[in-house]
């Protein structure tokens, strides 16, 4: 308030809630990519799905090089 940032107390205790809740936001979704990161399963799948479309990734790659 005194400097200037916010105009009341209520938008005060606003904008620190909303720096709040998306800091935690911000923490559930590392974390979740973290149990990711751990997940054996989670690993295979993704190994399965990038070389289905390393074709595909390769064709894009060229195409940007060639100045298409």
């Amino acid at each position: 308030m005194q400097a200037g940032k916010a105009r009341s107390r209520n938008e005060l205790v606003r904008m620190a809630l909303e720096r709040e809740l998306a800091a935690q936001k911000r923490a559930a979704i590392d974390a979740a990519f973290a149990e990711m990161a751990r997940d054996p399963d989670y690993q295979t799948e993704a190994k399965v799905i990038a070389s289905e479309f390393a074709a595909a990734d390769w064709e894009a790659w060229q195409q940007i090089e060639d100045g298409r």
